[in-house]
């Protein structure tokens, strides 16, 4: 009987210790894990808190106000790249958690556009366009037009070209035409670009492509001699006579010969004037019968006077020829 009694007591002190351990146990998890069914309904248990069910799981730092609900915005990070559809904005909104992503009036070439950075270093804002056009005008207080191009964008403002040939126009190098090498030659034909604000590289080059007898004339490569003058060309080499090259450029023929002299700006024959005292520069600036002469010390006055003795030509009543021939008041 005392053995039964021992063997009872032992099997009871064993489940009382079972059923401290397990006590304690879920006691202990209890305190530390939320049960399932202890959360309220539409959300879960992550970690020693409930969690919105259509949240997804989160870092521990979770918190609502930190969600970033996207819209019609471009949320930008401080080293991304700023982009923006052409006709959609003109202004970008950025990242609230990060506001500040650029230095108040820095600027940045976006798209072809001039941006530069708003007061608070929180957006970009569009204040130029720099697109490619060719529509500025200029005029000077002469009234002469000058026609530019906007060819792109630098942070100091729209890069502006003048036009300076037709486009896609072809010319010899030589002179005025250089390309931008300055590397042609006058058997070189070279293109204007596209928009008429620079002669472009060498299209070809005339004795490479058709033989050592050809050349490069006005606008073409021809394969004969070279002319001796652009046909119809006007000079005056000799100060009286204007000589006019032919039609085939082979040669200058004289065209006419002045009474007096020829002038350069147009090319043609002094008109000059016959009336005495007339002011004067040069002999050209008087008629065939006067010259231009000067009076005073040192000499600061020129006037057109009357020819006189070695032509044959006697001078009007009150005048007196002189020793250069030309007629002076008095006698």
């Amino acid at each position: 009987m005392s053995k039964v009694i021992n063997s009872l007591s032992t099997l009871l002190v064993v489940i009382f210790l079972v059923f401290i351990s397990f006590y304690c146990s879920d006691s202990a998890t209890t305190t530390t894990q939320p049960d399932v069914m202890n959360c309220p309904i539409g959300t879960k248990p992550y970690g020693k808190k409930c969690i919105p069910i259509d949240k997804g799981v989160v870092e521990e730092s979770y918190e609502e106000e930190d969600v970033i609900v996207e819209e019609d915005v471009l949320i930008l990070e401080e080293e991304d790249t700023v982009l923006l559809e052409e006709g959609v904005r003109d202004y970008v909104v950025f990242d609230k958690g990060n506001p500040k992503i650029c230095n108040p009036k820095e600027r940045q070439c976006i798209k072809g556009d001039l941006y530069e950075c708003n007061g608070d270093g929180t957006q970009f804002i569009m204040i130029e366009s720099c697109r490619v056009r060719c529509d500025i005008i200029e005029v000077n207080d002469a009234g002469v037009e000058t026609k530019y191009c906007i060819t792109g964008c630098a942070i100091t403002g729209c890069v502006k070209e003048k036009v300076i040939c037709e486009p896609l126009s072809y010319h010899c190098c030589g002179g005025k035409y250089i390309d931008p090498d300055g590397k042609c030659g006058s058997d070189d034909l070279l293109q204007c670009n596209e928009l008429g604000t620079k002669w472009g590289t060498i299209v070809e080059n005339c004795k490479d492509k058709y033989g050592e007898k050809s050349f490069c004339y006005i606008d073409h490569c021809k394969d004969q001699p070279p002319p001796k003058c652009n046909p119809g060309e006007l000079k005056c080499t000799d100060g009286k006579n204007i000589y006019q090259c032919t039609a085939d450029g082979s040669k200058w023929v004289l065209k006419e010969s002045c009474p007096v002299c020829c002038i350069d700006n147009p090319i043609s024959c002094s008109k000059g004037t016959g009336v005495d005292n007339a002011p004067c520069e040069t002999d050209c600036d008087c008629d065939l019968n006067y010259k231009c002469v000067g009076f005073g010390f040192p000499i600061n006055n020129k006037v057109c006077r009357q020819k006189c003795g070695i032509i044959g030509k006697e001078c009007p009543s009150g005048y007196t020829c002189t020793s250069g021939y030309y007629c002076v008041p008095g006698g």
